[in-house]
């Protein structure tokens, strides 16, 4: 390690931290020899008898380094708008009456609102006594299962290549960000989650699929902003398929809960004003958003080449029609793809219009967009067995430079979460190791809120730290 260690220092004309490369080279190492494990042993034995069971050995072999992790470097420790998310109404929730504790459900914070969350806070709160923040971030991760499981559903291509290709572009960490701070993950796991299973749901033509189709889209308008996609898009997926009595039962629901979410408590934050300059950063915030899990140091050249590509293979897949062939994966894509521009319509002001994308809670749109491509590309040209290879080296190189270069990010949350912020959630911050800064920790961006948030917590008992 040392060895590889310092030789990148010299291709990158700096010293490299020892630590942090060390770890991502011994975490991708492990994955290295999961992925020779299992073309060996397809190779030798599974192919030729019992290759029923290979499925499930590759899929719990990808995914166990990945949840063990998850669970060890999980604390619960609250991270930037978690204070206000959760904490903050836990805290008013438990003395609220049955009116407070409603509007607080179904409260606005920015563009969005976070009911599906809160509800689950409820219920954690109801169950437990008080909030565990690991609990959250354990049932997140578990999204990411689900989401891949549902990507191989969808596919119409159903082999052991197309399972593992999926499962091994989710299971990675570009979006350690997301996996770990409950607020910059969950609500995004769960409306792609759930929209996904409504756009399932809603083109099997029947009534009862047609009844849970508009549940699941339910969920997803509870979970996150963009879910307000999922009734246009399963609209049109009606409309397509000529199912005119249905169409007009989805508009009349969808405008009685759109109305309900829009109306009720409800104030129009500000957007981006649609002038040249307006729609330009918008194009830009875009492709960096649909690119951004393949930035590896923070800069936008390769999201905007990955967004780019993302595009054109939207704008081909309509040129085809693959919306009558697969209109799921088609219309998943599309609602990622509206989902970078609606974020960029209310995020892309002042200076953000191609940092705020890079952000690596937003790599789980990116990753469920090139899975869709992917998805498309192998249904389209099914006869070029060649192109099985490919997707699949990319996809394990991918993977692999993901646990190089972001896996280690995980171990230094950890540590700075248990060392400096614990202590100053205890009011203990003289036991904090020497270099803890908290006035300008971005975690704490409103320390002294943050602190009164944390007092009424203890006070209600409502929340507690721990490592």
């Amino acid at each position: 390690k040392e060895l590889v260690v310092s030789f990148g220092s010299v291709i990158a004309g700096k010293q490299l931290n020892f630590e942090f490369w060390s770890t991502g080279l011994f975490y991708s190492s492990i994955y290295a020899i999961i992925f020779s494990f299992l073309c060996l042993s397809y190779s030798f034995y599974f192919s030729r008898k019992h290759a029923k069971w290979f499925p499930a050995l590759a899929i719990v072999s990808v995914i166990s380094p990945f949840y063990y992790s998850v669970f060890y470097y999980a604390v619960n420790i609250p991270v930037s708008d978690d204070y206000e998310l959760i904490v903050d109404f836990a805290n008013n929730y438990s003395v609220a009456d049955m009116s407070g504790k409603a509007n607080l459900i179904f409260g606005q914070y920015y563009e969005c609102k976070f009911i599906f969350l809160r509800l689950i806070i409820a219920a954690q709160d109801f169950i437990f006594a008080k909030i565990d923040l690991r609990l959250l971030i354990y049932f997140s991760a578990f999204l990411l299962f689900a989401i891949a499981f549902m990507f191989y559903k969808c596919s119409r291509i159903k082999n052991i290549a197309v399972l593992l290709i999926i499962f091994i572009l989710i299971f990675q960490w570009q979006y350690h960000g997301a996996v770990f701070w409950v607020i910059g993950g969950f609500p995004k796991f769960c409306v792609i989650l759930f929209s996904m299973v409504s756009i399932y749901l809603i083109q099997k033509n029947t009534g009862k699929k047609f009844g849970w189709s508009a549940l699941f889209a339910l969920l997803a308008l509870f979970s996150f902003a963009n879910g307000v996609l999922c009734f246009a898009f399963n609209l049109c997926i009606l409309l397509l398929q000529k199912r005119k009595k249905e169409s007009i039962l989805w508009i009349l629901f969808s405008a009685a809960v759109l109305s309900f979410y829009f109306l009720y408590n409800y104030n129009h934050p500000g957007h981006l004003s649609l002038s040249i300059s307006g729609l330009w950063k918008m194009v830009e915030y875009s492709l960096v958003f649909l690119g951004g899990c393949t930035q590896f140091t923070y800069r936008e050249f390769l999201p905007y080449l990955t967004g780019s590509l993302v595009w054109l293979i939207l704008f081909y897949a309509s040129y085809k029609k693959y919306f009558l062939k697969n209109p799921v994966i088609y219309f998943i894509l599309l609602f990622i793809v509206g989902s970078s521009l609606l974020a960029a319509l209310f995020r892309a002001e002042g200076n953000y219009a191609t940092t705020q994308p890079l952000q690596t809670t937003y790599g789980i749109y990116s990753v469920s967009a090139i899975c869709c491509c992917f998805i498309f590309l192998m249904e389209e040209f099914n006869s070029a067995k060649r192109i099985v290879t490919v997707f699949l080296g990319v996809a394990v190189t991918y993977n692999l430079l993901c646990g190089i270069f972001f896996f280690p990010e995980n171990k230094y949350r950890k540590e700075y979460l248990s060392d400096c912020i614990y202590p100053w959630l205890l009011n203990e911050k003289e036991t904090a190791p020497y270099g803890c800064v908290w006035n300008s920790d971005p975690l704490l961006k409103q320390s002294e809120k943050y602190r009164q948030i944390i007092n009424k917590a203890k006070e209600l008992r409502t929340f507690s730290p721990e490592i």
